[in-house]
């Protein structure tokens, strides 16, 4: 119990973060949410929620803001400086310990192992140039043929 809460507060200051980010290049590009969610083609009601932290935002918004704002996607996931992959690694492995628990897992010992599959698959995708869904499918794949 205690490790899903800790993976939960990671989770939560990882969106929080993002959210931070997304309402500084906003404001600092002097646009009101409601024209940031016209130009990156989403409702306004969602952008907020993006940038209040109460839910993460798809990878296609992501991408939609970045281009729109013209801001680097790793800058707006990471920040600025710190190393990328390994904060890649991270937010990997408690975004899928995050997605775990909210689809009623329970077993931390589990929800740990699993999470740290999907840290390695997105290392491996990274080193490969391979996207994390071909990796991961590749990696479930591989398991299924092993039992």
């Amino acid at each position: 119990m205690a490790q899903q809460q800790e993976l939960g507060e990671a989770t939560s200051a990882a969106l929080a973060r993002l959210a931070s980010r997304m309402r500084s290049i906003r404001k600092a590009s002097g646009k009101t949410q409601a024209q940031a969610a016209e130009i990156i083609g989403i409702s306004h009601r969602s952008y907020k929620d993006y940038e209040l932290g109460y839910r993460p935002p798809p990878m296609d918004v992501v991408f939609r803001f970045c281009f729109g704002f013209e801001v680097d996607p790793v800058s707006l996931l990471f920040g600025d400086g710190g190393n990328i992959n390994t904060a890649a690694s991270n937010v990997a492995e408690e975004v899928a310990a995050g997605v775990m628990v909210s689809f009623g897992m329970a077993d931390p010992t589990e929800i740990r192992h699993r999470a740290k599959l999907s840290r390695y698959a997105w290392e491996n995708a990274s080193a490969k140039g391979r996207t994390f869904s071909e990796e991961l499918n590749e990696l479930i794949s591989l398991m299924a043929r092993t039992e």
